[in-house]
């Protein structure tokens, strides 16, 4: 069983979350160290890679469904509509330009695994069956 997070941070329901950052103790709080903070950031990364996983399964799903209604996999418009949300989404301290530059490259990795998949399951791509199964 997984720790339970030792700061209640980012998760104070209907507080918004630039009200958090002054009042749990985000800057400058005294009675944490280096290796307090570590801590946190450890679980915090243990979370956003389960989160991403989640999001790239998604992905999968979706791209199983533009291969069966012919859609392709790139859509300049969808991208642009996703960023402009996670860009609104975020009330700090990131910037949106930084928002938008890391959900560039998660929408990239996205886009990555719904064709490598898609190409393995019809069997003609570089992780298909039939390219890696040796007779």
């Amino acid at each position: 069983m997984r720790a339970q997070p030792l700061l209640n941070c980012c998760i104070i329901r209907g507080v918004p979350s630039e009200v958090q950052y002054k009042t749990k103790g985000w800057i400058g709080d005294k009675g944490l160290d280096i290796s307090d903070w570590r801590i946190e950031m450890d679980r915090i990364d243990e979370r956003l890679v389960e989160l991403l996983n989640r999001r790239a399964q998604c992905a999968i799903e979706i791209g199983r469904l533009k291969h069966e209604q012919g859609l392709p996999i790139y859509s300049a418009s969808r991208e642009a509509q996703v960023l402009e949300h996670v860009a609104g989404a975020s009330a700090g301290p990131l910037q949106k330009d930084a928002i938008r530059r890391l959900f560039e490259r998660i929408i990239d990795e996205s886009r990555r695994i719904e064709r490598v998949t898609v190409e393995a399951e019809l069997g003609d791509g570089p992780g298909s069956k039939s390219s890696t199964c040796k007779a």
